[in-house]
């Protein structure tokens, strides 16, 4: 029998697609009309807990065309996104905030089909208050926990580089239906969320290590109108 264990706290919206460059760099500029400004906010354990779970989003983008006397022709789209979730019980924080890039390049006048590449490029910001932590006392090997706690605590704030990847094609099959499909991945390069990374105090000897594992994201979107 063998198993994996994987810990992670990352930000999460049912309406993912108020934001979707923020998953998909590619769906940057990818939207009828020259920019687009949207948000999102998310609590979660109201009335369960007096400090519950928010998450916040804000995402604006703009695109460039090469030809303003057709819009049917190949353009480029700019955007940039900030995200925070804070757990407020041990104030377990966590912000975002990128750049991205996105070219689309048209396949097909009649479908408006277009395939699109993105890339995403921003730091990742997290951060605990141990002020509200607790650890328990030491044991010392009789009968009671009378010693030190002698926990080493790094600093606790930490920040971290992102690069995400995404592609996507959208094309309308029909004049009342359109299809969009995306592929992305995120934390390609991002190798390591340790806190105790850089920790440089010698009586530490736990570990160093806390892997970010890429995450990959996938969209698809039938759009059927009966109108």
């Amino acid at each position: 029998m063998s198993g994996l264990f994987i810990s992670a706290q990352d930000i999460s919206f049912s309406q993912f697609n108020a934001v979707n460059l923020y998953y998909n760099p590619a769906f940057t500029g990818s939207f009828p009309g020259n920019y687009r400004v949207s948000s999102m906010y998310r609590n979660q354990w109201i009335g369960l807990k007096d400090r519950p779970l928010t998450q916040m989003a804000i995402a604006g983008d703009i695109k460039f065309s090469f030809g303003f006397d057709n819009p049917l022709k190949d353009f480029i789209g700019a955007g940039v996104y900030f995200n925070t979730d804070r757990s407020q019980v041990f104030d377990w924080n966590t912000n975002e905030m990128a750049i991205q890039l996105a070219y689309h390049k048209l396949l097909s006048k009649n479908k408006r089909s277009f395939v699109s590449g993105g890339f995403g490029f921003g730091v990742k910001q997290r951060s605990v208050n141990y002020d509200n932590l607790y650890f328990e006392d030491q044991f010392d090997g009789l009968d009671k926990y009378n010693g030190n706690t002698r926990e080493l605590l790094p600093h606790n704030i930490h920040a971290s580089p992102t690069l995400n990847f995404g592609f996507q094609y959208h094309s309308y099959l029909t004049r009342k239906t359109h299809l969009q499909i995306g592929l992305a991945v995120h934390k390609l390069f991002t190798k390591e969320y340790s806190f105790y990374n850089d920790f440089e105090n010698p009586d530490y000897i736990g570990s160093r290590e806390n892997q970010a594992f890429p995450q990959y994201y996938i969209y698809f979107e039938p759009d059927l109108s009966l109108q």
